[in-house]
């Protein structure tokens, strides 16, 4: 083999490598987004059992106000 079959194979290797690389961030990419869009839909959830949770604190704390004649 000479040097320019290697030189050829190694530049067919690299070209190879190369689009590999590509596809993997292609696919990193749609990961990431698919991601993003998976914890925006995990913060909404989170907002509203937190305003839930609050809500129902504050019931609690109210009704034991109560129970115990605090007005």
């Amino acid at each position: 083999m000479d040097d320019r079959e290697r030189i050829i194979k190694v530049e067919t290797e690299v070209a190879s490598m190369q689009k590999d690389i590509d596809r993997l961030y292609g696919a990193i990419e749609s990961l990431r987004e698919h991601l993003d869009r998976g914890f925006e839909a995990l913060r909404k959830e989170h907002a509203v059992t937190t305003r839930w949770l609050v809500g129902l604190t504050i019931l609690i704390a109210g009704m034991f106000g109560r129970l115990f004649g605090l007005y």
